[in-house]
């Protein structure tokens, strides 16, 4: 995912029409934005939710990666995408911290759920040792990498 570094998060926003609501024609908070503002598209609320996350990791000195692994494909491209290494259930984000620290987050929208495959995938992160955690919102993640040991 491309993240405009020359804009804050608010400005994306209004930059893609989503910063007022046409009913009122207010300017909506940020945090209603994100819970409200884009009715019955979980998607890109998670999609707003992730863009947050990774700014405030970023500002904590973590780099957050995320493989785009989403996404409705045909057959045989599904297929080529499986032998190139995508896999079903992958987290949203690979954390990179410091001293070789690394860890998983799993974004989701606030009335998302996880999918089976998301579950099997956590699990089997979680058997090899790995950290992992699901978030709705950048203040949780936040807190997670801190529990995490990763901020002091």
């Amino acid at each position: 995912m491309l993240v405009r570094t020359d804009m804050t998060l608010a400005d994306e926003i209004d930059a893609l029409g989503l910063a007022s609501d046409p009913r009122r024609r207010q300017p909506v908070p940020l945090g209603v934005l994100v819970q409200d503002a884009v009715k019955g598209a979980a998607k890109a609320k998670e999609g707003l939710i992730q863009r947050a996350i990774i700014r405030r990791l970023a500002l904590l000195g973590i780099v957050a990666v995320h493989v785009p692994n989403g996404g409705s494909r045909g057959r045989i491209e599904g297929a080529r995408l499986k032998a190139e290494g995508v896999m079903a259930g992958f987290p949203d984000l690979i954390l990179l911290g410091t001293a070789g620290r690394v860890g998983f987050l799993e974004v989701k929208g606030p009335t998302g759920r996880l999918s089976d495959a998301q579950r099997e995938r956590i699990a089997m992160l979680h058997a090899r040792g790995h950290l992992v955690a699901v978030v709705r919102c950048q203040d949780y993640a936040e807190q997670v990498v801190r529990q995490w040991g990763w901020v002091v």
